[in-house]
């Protein structure tokens, strides 16, 4: 029962801290790529920190497999670039809120490329998340901040789901904490390689936004994460991960004043009861939170 209780408090904790992630993005002066920069290599940093304490165990995977992970670290790069470009765009809120769609785009494609039956669950699942979606967009005016954070929010959710597709063909032969710190690995690489492509001075606050970034809501989460999957179900902690739109809209509404509207809190209404539908037809499955 105690360990129940730890697991459930570290996964709380867990959710929270990826929520609040995207608050530091709001209040840097960091662009969208700088911040994926800072955080990817400051998080890699913590991992093998963590690797090295020997609170997390050390990988123990050929290099060949290791390798697998270059494409959805590249992809993980993008997604949080996009998901901090929406939040840049428009409010924290509007961007874990479709960036909370990818749900719908694992159930789309799922079935195709792993040739499973497709349900009725899913279908309705899917439908109101394109509903949710549909009543966050104020308007199609390419000018309209929401109407942009929210599109590229979706963009961002898409390419979740495309790490998420990817990571279900490597859970078999590599352990999540060799995943989440592996694909860090590669999207820092990335980013750092394409560096003078748009780096920008910034100031010493705005650094060290970007090393608790990658260290507390990045490896810490992950930690605190992957260690209450040790003594939860996974289905339980998919519905719990589904809060982490909630921690971050709250906290971003008492912290930096963005009170959703009436519109934000029907359409996330609508995509939050699809993800938490979605994970309890699905008890055997669990994405980690971004």
């Amino acid at each position: 029962m105690a360990s129940s209780r730890r697991a459930m408090l570290q996964l709380n904790i867990a959710v929270a801290l990826f929520g609040l992630a995207g608050l530091l993005g709001k209040v840097t002066a960091a662009s969208a790529l700088m911040i994926v920069m800072g955080r990817t290599v400051f998080g890699t940093a913590a991992f093998a920190a963590l690797f090295g304490i020997g609170l997390l165990p050390r990988p123990n995977v050929p290099l060949k497999s290791l390798i697998k992970l270059v494409w959805p670290g590249l992809l993980l790069a993008i997604h949080w670039a996009t998901f901090f470009q929406s939040i840049r765009t428009s409010s924290v809120a509007i961007a874990l809120l479709s960036y909370s769609s990818f749900p719908a785009f694992v159930t789309l494609v799922e079935p195709i490329i792993f040739r499973e039956p497709r349900r009725r669950i899913d279908a309705v699942t899917a439908l109101l998340v394109v509903i949710g979606l549909a009543v966050l967009t104020p308007n199609l005016d390419p000018h309209d901040a929401a109407t942009v954070g929210v599109a590229w929010g979706v963009l961002s959710g898409i390419t979740f789901a495309a790490v998420i597709l990817l990571n279900r063909r490597f859970a078999s032969e590599l352990p999540p904490v060799t995943i989440a710190a592996g694909q860090n690995l590669f999207a820092a690489l990335a980013m750092v390689t394409l560096l003078p492509l748009y780096y920008e001075p910034l100031q010493i606050h705005d650094w060290l936004l970007l090393v608790v970034l990658g260290v507390v809501f990045t490896a810490l989460a992950h930690f605190l994460f992957i260690q209450s999957l040790m003594n939860m179900r996974v289905q339980l902690a998919s519905i719990v991960s589904a809060l982490e739109s909630i921690y971050g809209g709250i906290f971003a509404w008492l912290l930096l004043g963005e009170a959703p509207t009436l519109r934000t809190w029907c359409g996330g209404a609508l995509i939050l009861a699809a993800v938490i539908i979605g994970a309890s037809a699905h008890p055997n499955q669990v994405s980690e939170p971004l």
